[in-house]
């Protein structure tokens, strides 16, 4: 599994992948920048 920060509009979340690059789970909310999306992930 891995973590990725994508683009959401003109915000930032993040999802939780799995081998086959499935969304297993995502950020309920939506982040201002791409290093809020990434530390939020790591919490």
């Amino acid at each position: 599994m891995r973590f990725e920060v994508r683009p959401a509009g003109k915000m930032w979340k993040w999802v939780l992948l799995n081998e086959v690059s499935e969304v297993l789970a995502e950020s309920y909310r939506t982040f201002p920048t791409e290093t809020q999306a990434q530390a939020a992930a790591l919490v």
